[in-house]
């Protein structure tokens, strides 16, 4: 983590939701894999920038819902979230098919994608479940 991200985690911030925090570090090592993907193919490198954009999106949904007040709110920016992750998952799957990224790289960010994937399942569901203030 870097100096800024520990610094906020004293404070009341999005940088405290579980699911941001531990999907964090892998959404650097998916730029990390990304900026080292090349391609003189215009559509495989569309694809690369589309996963980089659904990077950045997955975080800044996670952000942006984590500040929102109603619970409908909530859930809409977390099922975006959740969303982009999975389009990252497929992005990568074809970005392995077309050889741009490696099996093992591709595996090991589907696996630990896959296993965050139950951060965001288990904050929705308990955001879902919160009763209604009267």
């Amino acid at each position: 983590m870097n100096k800024l991200f520990s610094e906020l985690e004293s404070t009341k911030c999005f940088t405290n939701l579980n699911a941001y925090n531990k999907i964090y570090s892998l959404i650097l090592d998916c730029f990390f894999v990304l900026d080292n993907c090349s391609s003189d193919n215009k559509s495989i490198f569309n694809i690369i920038l589309d996963t980089k954009d659904n990077c950045f999106n997955l975080l800044n949904n996670l952000a942006i819902g984590y500040n929102k007040y109603h619970k409908e709110d909530k859930l809409c920016f977390y099922n975006l979230s959740r969303d982009c992750l999975s389009k990252i998952q497929s992005q990568l799957i074809l970005l392995n098919s077309f050889n741009i990224i490696d099996y093992e790289k591709t595996l090991f960010l589907i696996r630990e994608l896959q296993d965050k994937l139950k951060l965001f399942n288990g904050t929705i569901r308990k955001i879902e479940n919160l009763n209604p203030q009267k």
